[in-house]
């Protein structure tokens, strides 16, 4: 049986009218992948950003004078395709951010462990071409955070929602953590958090896994949460970003979820303590991520709703940072912050070049 394509939508349907702000006072936005968060991400942005360029799995669609994000983030709701909206392009990715040429590259994609290094190589590449990158995606910074969140690039990688909503705040304080962070311990993944909570209340692994699935709280391939690769993704991120050492994310000791004794979290429950899943690491010590006992009064003791990054420093004080940690409209928003702290500097910038 042939397939029949469908016909061009009109390209103006996706296109913004009216009067624009002057370029000096725009930053402009390309998202690579309209999926879940990628398509929170369209319906938060607002001026002075402006989308220009949009790229799903089937092509490329940019204008300079600006696209209509809401709209574009309803055509992918409803299940079309870039490739059949009028003008669109069919553009290898990394063809497709330089035609673009945005100031700042959203990268919204799946995650995908398996091949990071093409990730990688995207990054750099829009890294090289003087664009700041904002990521949601975890592949590239989990393999090469050293080079991506390096002193050369450091200001221009966006990695909040990577890490929950925490990232800005890393970000912020990179350079004293690394002179002084000896031990690194997160709960950064919420989902594994939401299952947990549901074995305390009485259920079981498997009615937690599947009400978080309902509840849209697993990633595309749950496997990455349920065996804590998601966890090691964060934790080798951190790792990098602090120390420079970058370990495999499949050389990280991971508990799988279905390990868990139900009876025995539920007992501690019942104690005054709970289980969360750990990553933890020092400076010249293995990383490893597994179900761990703690106090609830701990800082890592955080509701689904959270997650937690700890800090411990050399003069004995323990820096924590607690961010919003589950679902599309938040992981968009943590990608918005960064956008925004972009968009201040790049606009600030050419303020300045026009006034001298």
């Amino acid at each position: 049986m042939s397939h029949k394509q469908a016909p061009s939508e009109s390209r103006e349907a996706y296109c913004t009218s009216g009067t624009s702000p002057t370029d000096a006072s725009v930053c402009t936005v390309h998202l690579v992948g309209p999926g879940q968060v990628g398509r929170e991400f369209l319906r938060l942005l607002s001026a002075p950003l402006r989308l220009i360029g949009i790229t799903d799995s089937s092509a490329t669609l940019h204008d300079r004078e600006g696209l209509d994000p809401v709209a574009l983030a309803e055509l992918k709701a409803g299940g079309g395709r870039l490739l059949e909206v009028e003008g669109a392009e069919s553009l290898p990715v990394d063809l497709a951010t330089d035609l673009v040429g945005a100031d700042v590259v959203v990268d919204a994609t799946t995650t995908d462990v398996g091949n990071p290094e093409r990730a990688v190589r995207r990054s750099l590449k829009v890294l090289r071409r003087g664009a700041c990158l904002a990521l949601a995606a975890k592949d590239a910074v989990s393999v090469a955070g050293d080079r991506l969140l390096s002193d050369q690039h450091r200001d221009r990688v966006g990695i909040n929602a990577v890490l929950g909503g925490t990232g800005y705040s890393l970000s912020s304080e990179l350079s004293q953590l690394r002179r002084s962070c000896l031990e690194v311990a997160l709960v950064g993944n919420a989902s594994t958090t939401a299952v947990v909570e549901k074995i305390e209340c009485g259920g079981t692994i498997e009615e937690g896994i599947r009400q978080a699935q309902e509840d849209g709280l697993l990633e595309t391939d749950p496997e990455l949460d349920l065996s804590g690769l998601d966890a090691a993704a964060k934790l080798v991120t951190v790792v990098g970003a602090l120390w420079g050492r970058q370990t495999p994310v499949d050389d990280v000791d991971c508990e799988h979820l279905r390990s868990l004794d139900e009876d025995e979290l539920q007992r501690r429950f019942r104690s005054g303590t709970t289980t969360r899943l750990v990553g933890r690491a020092e400076t010249d010590g293995n990383l490893r991520v597994a179900y761990e006992e703690i106090s609830q009064a701990s800082p890592l003791a955080v509701p689904r709703s959270r997650v937690a990054y700890t800090y411990r420093l050399g003069d004995g004080q323990t820096r924590v940072h607690v961010g919003h940690g589950i679902g599309p409209r938040h992981t968009a928003a943590a990608l918005l912050l960064d956008v925004r702290a972009f968009s201040s500097r790049i606009v600030d910038g050419r303020t300045r070049e026009r006034a001298s």
